[in-house]
């Protein structure tokens, strides 16, 4: 529940076989394991981000409590509640007064900076809707909702961001509310645009000097990691511009990890994360569980806190850094050959496929040099 008025639903199930609780978003499944009792609730946390459920029982079929957000100062929490379906679904089966079906241009604060994005949507069954919002920083992933008589609902909720949009289709426009959580809240507007196109994100961030790169960073082990090294010498080189507290940034993770599994020696990945916790040793923490909880075998080094200007500091060889994450890419040799701002992540279908075809084709033609 973001407010009295604003409700966020989502669908959680629980295995019996498996042991295991799940979160569904769209074509998303979010395996929670690593729940445990404390005094009367009943605690469950998200693998790879800091946060948890906490709920109590209110009767055989009911159950209440918060999400618990600790990657935001203060005492971050939303009231959760929820209760037992058969057969459970995110909104009510209902005739649907409008098709949403299709890419629309968006924008975010239609007031204001006037935020560009594409819709991308796809309605199935009676008012079934799923899909996503492509940016020039990332995409808000798995979204999925419903058309209610002349408005659509969307949502996502997955362990670091609580998303819910509401709009009503007036005449050839929806219009309508954004909310993220308990502490943002914009006006969107969006109409029906087959050509709209965002920015190469190739092109968004990019060099500015000739400086190489190169830092020293302390690394997971209490010592500090050296760029360029030994290891890099003669090796193509991704260093990967990110934090564990981005869901953008684990998309592009798990895709990472599968270009270093199929490239092994070849390929050197280099992530530099920068980490909302205050001191180093909890930095350090929170990546070894990331790395543990992904499978990641790649290095990984502390940047510094979560911020953009502490990653332009730490890169100032490129114009900015508007994206967490943000991909570098290095030939053997250590020249800069291509800058990745954001990630397409799984949510958006094709533009997810495109990315990876395309990025798996340099990577190997840089490897072939």
């Amino acid at each position: 529940m973001l407010s009295e008025s604003y409700h966020l639903p989502f669908i959680m199930k629980y295995d019996k076989k498996d042991g295991c609780f799940s979160i569904f978003n769209g074509s998303e499944e979010i395996s929670l394991r690593n729940y445990y009792p404390y005094s009367d609730s009943l605690v469950i946390p998200f693998d790879v981000f800091k946060s948890e459920i906490r709920v109590k029982a209110k009767g055989k079929k009911t159950v209440s409590g918060f999400w618990y957000n600790m990657e935001r100062k203060g005492n971050y929490k939303i009231p959760i509640s929820g209760k037992f379906m058969k057969v459970p679904s995110r909104y009510a089966v209902e005739n649907a007064l409008i098709n949403v079906a299709g890419r629309w241009e968006v924008r975010f604060d239609p007031k204001g900076d006037n935020d560009l994005a594409i819709g991308l949507f796809e309605q199935s069954g009676i008012n079934k809707v799923s899909g996503t919002f492509l940016t020039e920083t990332g995409d808000y992933r798995f979204l999925e909702g419903a058309t209610l008589n002349d408005s659509l609902y969307l949502s996502t909720f997955d362990g670091s961001h609580a998303f819910l949009f509401g709009a009503a289709l007036i005449e050839d426009t929806l219009r309508g509310l954004f909310k993220s959580g308990i502490h943002y809240e914009v006006d969107w507007i969006a109409f029906k645009n087959d050509e709209i196109e965002l920015r190469d994100p190739d092109s968004l961030t990019y060099l500015v000097n000739d400086k190489p790169v190169s830092f020293e960073l302390p690394d997971l082990n209490g010592g500090m990691y050296t760029f360029p090294n030994k290891e890099s010498e003669g090796k193509v080189t991704i260093i990967q511009i990110m934090g564990t507290w981005c869901p953008n940034c684990w998309d592009e993770s798990v895709y990472l990890k599968s270009l270093s599994d199929k490239h092994g020696d070849d390929l050197n990945i280099v992530a530099v994360t920068f980490e909302t916790p205050e001191t180093m040793e909890e930095k350090i923490a929170k990546v070894v569980s990331y790395k543990a909880n992904l499978g990641l075998e790649y290095t990984f080094v502390i940047g510094g806190n979560a911020c953009k200007p502490c990653a332009n500091e730490l890169f100032p060889q490129l114009n900015k850094v508007i994206s967490f994450p943000t991909m570098i890419v290095l030939d053997k040799e250590g020249m800069v050959r291509k800058i990745h701002t954001g990630f397409n992540g799984p949510g958006t279908g094709h533009y997810y496929t495109s990315l990876v075809n395309s990025t798996n084709t340099f990577i190997q033609s840089l490897i072939n040099e």
